[in-house]
């Protein structure tokens, strides 16, 4: 996968956790407008074009809560999103695969 192709397309949207559809592969994420089955919550990610990142994790009480910080795509050893909250270290999410209505990401 190029580089530059996989921002085009993973930049500027909101991928929601597919729980329903994760496997061996990885975990599967779709856009947020995607007919989701009801589910008690959904952890989503969006890329922003200024490398900033805005996330929500399902919160104890079935709600969200947001968080936030910058992201660069790397290609070492494997394409891959590099995700960094403030002083935390950053957390590598290896691309398995995308088309344009599902990314497939390995922790």
């Amino acid at each position: 996968m190029n580089t530059k192709k996989v921002e085009v397309r993973i930049v500027g949207r909101w991928w929601m956790h597919s729980h329903e559809e994760d496997g061996d592969e990885g975990m599967v994420f779709r856009p947020s407008g995607f007919a989701f089955p009801p589910s008690r919550g959904r952890e989503g990610f969006e890329l922003r074009p200024d490398h900033s990142f805005a996330d929500m994790t399902v919160a104890p009480a079935d709600g969200t809560t947001p968080g936030e910080g910058t992201w660069e795509i790397v290609n070492d050893p494997s394409l891959a999103i590099s995700l960094r909250q403030g002083k935390e270290p950053a957390r590598f999410l290896r691309i398995v695969r995308l088309d344009k209505n599902r990314l497939v990401l390995q922790f």
